[in-house]
């Protein structure tokens, strides 16, 4: 494991000022676990990985890990990448999140692979990497050129048909973690936005963005400090679906 020795290279973090000690930890489990894949894959194998999150967002909490994108030239690849991530994703601190791994099949396909239900469609990540939600940690961002990015209207009407079909549905059968609904409000708030022509990165841009009656505020808010009680839980839940209603109209 790579730990004292300077990081070469260009990377998004470059132009970062005042930055923490959990974003410089942060810093060298991205690069971690980039020198990890590379050398435990054939490099030409490994089409680019990209970091997105709270990492990149630059709002981290206590326990937040490093997420990354990584994708590969062959369907093969995706559940042994996936799989060799989790078996070392606590060998760095923060922990790194690799578990979304894409094959350039899935992007050219835009479809999923059976094993990936709930992962976010390939024409999602590619809306979020080309809106400049997402920083590349390795690879040519033009090796993704060829392949279509779907526009903000198809990404708002996806999340909101997310909710609809999984999320809250799920959430209902207790198969879906609070922690995670709440996460998904910024991913339809962003949406939301983006649609509106407000482009916008930091779910705390977000709520200011937003009036006081919109989600995002209690989801910033439970995002800090998750509730216990559950009745507080379903209050939210409920919100989001009459929320979801107003959207749609």
């Amino acid at each position: 494991m790579i730990r004292k020795r300077t990081i070469p290279g260009k990377y998004f973090w470059d132009s970062w000022e005042n930055v923490t000690p959990q974003e410089k930890a942060g810093i060298r489990s991205a690069y971690n676990a980039k020198e990890l894949i590379l050398s435990n894959f054939p490099p030409e194998k490994i089409v680019g990985m990209y970091v997105f999150g709270s990492f990149f967002r630059r709002e981290m909490r206590r326990g937040s890990d490093v997420d990354i994108w990584a994708i590969v030239r062959d369907n093969g690849l995706v559940s042994e990448v996936a799989k060799f991530s989790k078996e070392h994703e606590n060998g760095s601190s923060p922990k790194i999140g690799m578990s979304q791994v894409y094959s350039l099949w899935e992007f050219e396909n835009n479809e999923n692979l059976p094993s990936k239900k709930l992962a976010p469609s390939p024409s999602r990540v590619l809306w979020k990497i080309r809106s400049g939600k997402a920083g590349l940690l390795h690879g040519d961002i033009r090796e993704l050129d060829k392949f279509r990015a779907m526009n903000d209207k198809e990404a708002l009407d996806g999340i909101v048909e997310g909710f609809k079909q999984y999320f809250i549905p799920l959430y209902k059968k207790s198969k879906f973690p609070f922690s995670l609904f709440v996460k998904s409000v910024f991913e339809l708030t962003e949406a939301e936005l983006s649609y509106k022509g407000k482009s916008v990165t930091f779910w705390r841009q977000m709520v200011e963005m937003t009036p006081n009656t919109h989600p995002s505020h209690k989801a910033w808010e439970y995002w800090k400090n998750l509730p216990e009680e559950d009745k507080i839980r379903v209050e939210f839940i409920e919100e989001v679906e009459r929320y979801l209603k107003r959207i749609e109209r």
